[in-house]
Protein backbone atom coordinates (compact mmCIF):
# COMPACT_ATOMS: atom_id res chain seq x y z
CA UNK A 1 0.00 0.00 0.00
CA UNK A 2 1.68 3.38 -0.90
CA UNK A 3 0.78 5.09 2.57
CA UNK A 4 2.22 2.02 4.05
CA UNK A 5 -0.64 1.35 6.09
CA UNK A 6 -3.04 -1.68 6.41
CA UNK A 7 -6.46 -1.14 5.50
CA UNK A 8 -9.42 -2.69 7.56
CA UNK A 9 -13.20 -3.49 6.33
CA UNK A 10 -15.64 -5.01 8.62
CA UNK A 11 -19.10 -5.86 7.46
CA UNK A 12 -22.13 -5.67 10.06
CA UNK A 13 -25.48 -7.21 10.01
CA UNK A 14 -28.18 -4.85 10.74
CA UNK A 15 -31.74 -5.57 11.59
CA UNK A 16 -34.60 -3.78 9.63
CA UNK A 17 -38.29 -4.85 9.65
CA UNK A 18 -37.59 -8.22 10.90
CA UNK A 19 -35.21 -9.55 8.65
CA UNK A 20 -31.58 -9.32 8.95
CA UNK A 21 -29.59 -7.51 5.81
CA UNK A 22 -26.05 -6.14 5.94
CA UNK A 23 -25.11 -2.97 6.52
CA UNK A 24 -21.28 -2.26 5.78
CA UNK A 25 -18.41 -0.02 7.48
CA UNK A 26 -15.63 0.42 5.28
CA UNK A 27 -12.49 1.81 7.15
CA UNK A 28 -9.65 2.80 4.39
CA UNK A 29 -11.09 -0.27 1.89
CA UNK A 30 -11.72 0.44 -1.81
CA UNK A 31 -13.90 2.65 -2.99
CA UNK A 32 -14.88 0.20 -5.33
CA UNK A 33 -18.57 -0.67 -4.46
CA UNK A 34 -18.08 -4.21 -6.12
CA UNK A 35 -15.62 -4.92 -3.28
CA UNK A 36 -18.10 -3.37 -0.62
CA UNK A 37 -20.27 -6.10 -1.94
CA UNK A 38 -17.91 -8.99 -1.89
CA UNK A 39 -17.09 -8.23 1.84
CA UNK A 40 -20.40 -7.98 2.69
CA UNK A 41 -20.86 -11.25 0.89
CA UNK A 42 -18.02 -13.28 2.43
CA UNK A 43 -19.14 -11.85 5.72
CA UNK A 44 -22.64 -13.05 5.13
CA UNK A 45 -21.33 -16.95 4.32
CA UNK A 46 -18.59 -16.39 7.15
CA UNK A 47 -21.71 -16.08 9.58
CA UNK A 48 -23.92 -18.53 7.95
CA UNK A 49 -20.62 -21.37 7.99
CA UNK A 50 -20.42 -21.07 11.75
CA UNK A 51 -24.14 -21.25 11.80
CA UNK A 52 -24.22 -18.21 14.02
CA UNK A 53 -27.99 -16.76 14.89
CA UNK A 54 -28.70 -13.10 15.44
CA UNK A 55 -26.29 -10.10 15.20
CA UNK A 56 -22.80 -10.47 13.94
CA UNK A 57 -19.32 -8.27 13.42
CA UNK A 58 -17.07 -10.26 10.72
CA UNK A 59 -13.36 -8.16 10.44
CA UNK A 60 -11.54 -8.40 7.20
CA UNK A 61 -7.93 -7.50 6.50
CA UNK A 62 -7.32 -6.17 2.90
CA UNK A 63 -4.04 -6.88 1.66
CA UNK A 64 -1.96 -4.96 -0.70
CA UNK A 65 -4.06 -6.40 -3.75
CA UNK A 66 -7.28 -5.34 -1.97
CA UNK A 67 -8.43 -8.98 -1.65
CA UNK A 68 -10.21 -9.65 1.76
CA UNK A 69 -9.00 -11.99 4.05
CA UNK A 70 -11.63 -12.68 7.20
CA UNK A 71 -9.87 -12.17 10.56
CA UNK A 72 -12.39 -13.62 12.65
CA UNK A 73 -16.72 -13.66 13.09
CA UNK A 74 -17.58 -12.39 16.03
CA UNK A 75 -21.13 -13.48 17.85
CA UNK A 76 -20.62 -10.99 20.71
CA UNK A 77 -20.51 -7.55 18.85
CA UNK A 78 -20.52 -4.36 21.16
CA UNK A 79 -23.63 -2.84 21.61
CA UNK A 80 -21.97 0.56 23.70
CA UNK A 81 -23.00 4.11 21.82
CA UNK A 82 -19.85 3.91 19.59
CA UNK A 83 -20.12 0.46 18.82
CA UNK A 84 -21.48 -0.50 15.18
CA UNK A 85 -23.84 -2.12 15.60
CA UNK A 86 -25.95 0.58 17.51
CA UNK A 87 -24.48 2.93 14.83
CA UNK A 88 -25.84 0.68 11.89
CA UNK A 89 -29.24 0.69 13.51
CA UNK A 90 -29.42 4.35 14.08
CA UNK A 91 -28.53 5.10 10.11
CA UNK A 92 -31.27 2.16 9.39
CA UNK A 93 -33.61 4.94 11.39
CA UNK A 94 -34.18 2.52 14.80
CA UNK A 95 -33.61 3.82 18.14
CA UNK A 96 -31.28 1.98 20.25
CA UNK A 97 -34.16 0.56 22.37
CA UNK A 98 -35.51 -0.68 19.34
CA UNK A 99 -32.64 -2.54 18.42
CA UNK A 100 -32.51 -3.92 21.43
CA UNK A 101 -36.27 -5.44 21.36
CA UNK A 102 -35.87 -6.93 17.87
CA UNK A 103 -32.71 -8.72 18.98
CA UNK A 104 -34.86 -10.79 21.58
CA UNK A 105 -37.95 -10.61 19.42
CA UNK A 106 -35.24 -12.76 16.95
CA UNK A 107 -33.93 -14.60 20.31
CA UNK A 108 -37.39 -15.46 21.41
CA UNK A 109 -38.55 -16.83 17.52
CA UNK A 110 -35.36 -19.09 17.19
CA UNK A 111 -36.20 -20.39 20.97
CA UNK A 112 -39.37 -21.50 19.97
CA UNK A 113 -38.21 -22.58 16.38
CA UNK A 114 -36.21 -24.40 17.95
CA UNK A 115 -38.50 -25.83 20.81
CA UNK A 116 -35.99 -24.66 23.93
CA UNK A 117 -37.31 -24.39 26.91
CA UNK A 118 -36.08 -22.57 29.23
CA UNK A 119 -34.92 -24.49 32.52
CA UNK A 120 -36.72 -23.76 36.06
CA UNK A 121 -35.07 -24.27 38.85
CA UNK A 122 -36.22 -27.32 41.11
Amino acid sequence: MPDGRRRHAKATPRLVGGTQTQQHRLNRAPACRKAADQILELGLRASRALDCRGVTRVDFRLDPEDRPWCLEVNTIPGMTPTSLVPMAAKAAGLTYEQVVQRMLDLALEEARRRRMTVPTKA
